[in-house]
């Protein structure tokens, strides 16, 4: 069961890449072409990812795209970054200062 599991954690990721880096809309066709998979796999594997925001589907042409959950990542990953560059850059900064 690890490996099916590591095998779907896998796909999600790989669908979430694809939408990199200009966040187009695509369709489940468009999403299983391009990564080879099963439509049934894709269908599976977007469904979590749509419940949990990472996707977002267009209600007019059920197109997906990447969703609000991935700015709030971004935004986590963005604010710590600057954490670890104050903390990097404090040090140098003081010595300056005196």
């Amino acid at each position: 069961t690890d490996s099916k599991k590591h095998n779907a954690i896998e796909k999600a990721l790989n669908i979430l890449s694809i939408f990199s880096p200009h966040n187009h809309e695509l369709s489940t066709n468009e999403i299983s072409e391009i990564l080879g998979y099963h439509r049934t796999t894709t269908i599976r594997t977007l469904l979590p990812l749509k419940a949990y925001g990472f996707l977002e589907q267009n209600k007019e042409n059920k197109k997906y795209k990447l969703g609000a959950s991935i700015a709030i990542l971004s935004l986590s990953f963005h604010r710590s970054m600057q954490n670890e560059l104050v903390q990097f850059a404090k040090p140098y900064l003081e010595k300056l200062r005196d």
